[in-house]
């Protein structure tokens, strides 16, 4: 029925609902506290609303909110008008879309008609009466949004139900098949661990030290796991309060890296678990900052840049500092280009005009710039030397055909690179083809690249293989 009614929706409403149920497995939702009689508060209210309106002698301008209101309660006595199957329920959860609802929202906006009040009953008389008008229309806005809010939580009940009993089939068929899928390797580690003291002690002893990298991508269950791992409280109530053993249990994070939300990381359980360590051994919270890779220069750039909006958040932030000597090539380490464009330039022209722009300041670089390397020789800037960085491939393909159309006597050197960059692409996506032709996942299937499979040798092994 949802696909029916909103096809493109149906799917990511469905997935985003299954996520939630993965990711909190003992949640349920509220019971269902819904009638036939439901919609008579919204409906009494707005009447109400009406009567006054009329009473008073309201301004015509001020009457299209009690008429889209009336709509609104017109809309949810139909729907209660009959029984409340799961189709009346999703109908009335989706009204028609109103004037005075949010943008792309079926939540109710502010009263904004007091200066029409004013405008056609004066000051001394349109103040207290937009006063009584927006009372009237708050009592409706909230008659309305509680009503809303009690057929949601209805319509979650009956999805979680019905996804109840998918998941019962799904386990069953992992029990049959003897499996266990990434999830069920989580919890059930939590669960044995948290039910079974001396399978704890034993795994504690077995695992003397645990180091884990990348800590900001770590989810609330792989934290609590850390911790009956090295935790020695069998009294502690919360898993962050348990008393860890010093010296067990060793974690390197960057909360400003964090960008594995959509598989269930949490920031807050970084922050969590940093805290309870902090409480524990205040001496043992190691701050980062040196950096190897950039120049001085650069890392004033980025903290400058990221020290204010950052460190009103949270996790902070801590800057950067420089291990390397200042360049001395005689270029800005960070500079900024403009890019001039004629008034209502079209979005197409304009990555177009920037990826020539780019393109020339590399045909520029190229050759004309002495690079001292690490060894103490030097030599001229190659294009395997510069990095051009984009939030997102789609649009790379504007700065290859720029370099290769840039003019200069870097051309011939821009041109084999690019080439070399296409080739190696095109060999990925040969060896994509081969992972999916044998049905192995991606991160299972191991492959020895050998330089001399070229790209047609790829191709034909694909075809090969289907």
């Amino acid at each position: 029925m949802v696909a029916r009614k909103d096809p493109t929706g149906a799917e990511k409403l469905l997935r985003d609902f299954a996520k939630s149920r993965r990711r909190h497995r003992n949640a349920r939702p509220l019971s269902p506290d819904l009638d036939a009689d439901a919609y008579l508060d919204l409906g009494e209210n707005v009447r109400e609303f009406r009567r006054w309106y009329d009473r008073v002698g309201g301004p015509r301008d001020a009457e299209s909110d009690i008429a889209d209101l009336e709509t609104l309660a017109a809309h949810c006595e139909c729907s209660f008008a009959a029984d409340l199957d799961f189709a009346r329920l999703w109908d009335a959860a989706h009204p028609a879309t109103l004037p005075l609802m949010r943008s792309r929202s079926f939540d109710l906006r502010e009263y904004r008609r007091r200066s029409i009040w004013k405008r056609a009953k004066g000051e001394v008389e349109g103040g207290p009466l937009a006063d009584q008008a927006e009372e009237h229309y708050a009592r409706c806005r909230e008659a309305y949004g509680t009503l809303m809010g009690r057929i949601a939580t209805a319509i979650v009940s009956v999805f979680s139900s019905e996804l109840d009993g998918l998941l019962a089939e799904y386990d069953a068929f992992k029990r049959r098949a003897a499996v266990m899928d990434f999830d069920d390797l989580l919890f059930t580690c939590r669960e044995v661990l948290r039910q079974y003291p001396e399978v704890r002690a034993a795994a504690g002893e077995r695992f003397l030290r645990i180091l884990v990298d990348e800590f900001q991508d770590t989810d609330p269950v792989q934290a609590e796991i850390l911790f009956l791992l090295a935790g020695s409280d069998e009294s502690a109530g919360a898993w962050q309060e348990r008393r860890l053993r010093p010296g067990q249990l060793f974690l390197v994070g960057d909360p400003k890296q964090a960008i594995y939300r959509f598989r269930g990381a949490d920031l807050a359980t970084y922050l969590t678990v940093r805290n309870a360590i902090e409480a524990q051994f205040p001496d043992n919270i190691l701050r980062v900052t040196a950096n190897f890779r950039s120049r001085p220069r650069i890392l004033e750039h980025i903290n400058g840049c990221f020290a204010g909006p950052l460190a009103a958040q949270q996790a902070g932030y801590v800057a950067l500092q420089g291990t390397r000597d200042d360049a001395d090539h005689g270029f800005p380490c960070v500079t900024k280009v403009s890019v001039d464009l004629l008034p209502n330039t079209r979005i197409d022209t304009s990555r177009d005009e920037e990826a020539r722009v780019v393109a020339e300041i590399c045909s520029r670089l190229i050759g004309n710039v002495e690079l001292k390397l690490n060894n103490g020789d030097s030599r001229r800037l190659t294009p395997g030397d510069i990095a051009l960085l984009a939030p997102v491939s789609t649009e790379l393909w504007r700065y290859e055909r720029a370099l290769e159309e840039a003019e200069g006597p870097a051309r011939a050197a821009v041109r084999a690179a690019l080439s070399e960059y296409r080739r190696s692409r095109s060999q990925r996506a040969q060896l994509q083809r081969l992972k999916d032709a044998v049905s192995v996942p991606v991160r299972t299937l191991p492959f020895i690249f050998k330089p001399s499979l070229d790209v047609p040798s790829l191709e034909r092994l694909a075809g090969a293989l289907g």
